[in-house]
């Protein structure tokens, strides 16, 4: 069965040949007004105009279709923050002073009994991280927790380092498309020594041709990570 990722890249690989498609049809009009003597020079000029014309609408227009995909996928692919809907304020409040009672001496399966009560919301859990990070960060080195109690609040959010490191792919594709173009072709004059000829030249941005990759490869990424950090990505990648 196709993933949905591939079907987003399949779907924009499709679109971007139909561009081209028609975009080849605009060159090959504009070379064949360009050897037909039945236009005058200006005749000729005013059919290259409107020509140039069909491509600025045909860019708009498959920009609009692209742009709507490209977004449509991070919005599916992004991060999904897990919340249970219960109120875990008294469950955050006796997990809190365990660790403040226990301090350094708080012993892995302690340390899992009571936070195991806010495994399903993140927001939750990361209450208890952030404090676990701050007293890290500000506590002499014999008063620190062990590094096993860290390791638990991770296992249970999913790991910073990968989560990080895919939402920041993720924006960096979710920037291509405020691009105000994506797709920048533009029919242009080669001819020399007078005679025309015309071809379609493609400048469009590297960033937005590899689209179709970027979009395979982070819904690998996002399809590794739901086994990883089943809180954070819960998205089925099943077409």
């Amino acid at each position: 069965m196709e993933k949905s990722y591939e079907t987003y890249a399949n779907k924009f690989k499709t679109l971007i040949s139909e561009f081209e498609e028609e975009t080849k049809k605009i060159e090959n009009t504009a070379n064949q007004i360009a050897i037909d003597r039945r236009f005058t020079d200006f005749g000729r000029q005013e059919h290259i105009t409107g020509l140039k014309a069909d491509l600025e609408k045909l860019r708009v227009e498959y920009t609009d279709i692209l742009r709507g995909l490209v977004k449509q996928f991070c919005e599916e692919y992004a991060v999904s923050f897990s919340e249970d809907g219960a109120d875990h304020g008294t469950d955050i409040a006796n997990a809190l002073k365990v660790i403040e009672m226990c301090g350094a001496n708080i012993t892995p399966d302690l340390f899992r009994s009571v936070v195991d009560p806010l495994k399903g919301s993140y927001k939750a859990l990361k209450v208890i991280s952030d404090v676990l990070t701050i007293r890290w960060e500000n506590q002499p080195l014999d008063d620190k927790y062990d590094k096993e109690i860290r390791g638990i609040i991770l296992d249970y959010m999913g790991s910073d380092v990968e989560v990080n490191s895919y939402v920041e792919y993720l924006n960096d594709v979710k920037a291509v498309t405020d691009y105000p173009v994506l797709l920048d072709y533009q029919l242009v004059n080669v001819g020399v020594n007078g005679a025309s000829r015309f071809e379609v030249r493609n400048q469009t941005r590297y960033s937005v041709c590899v689209l179709p990759d970027e979009i395979i490869r982070m819904g690998r990424m996002y399809e590794e990570l739901t086994l990883k950090c089943p809180l954070l990505f819960k998205n089925q990648v099943t077409s």
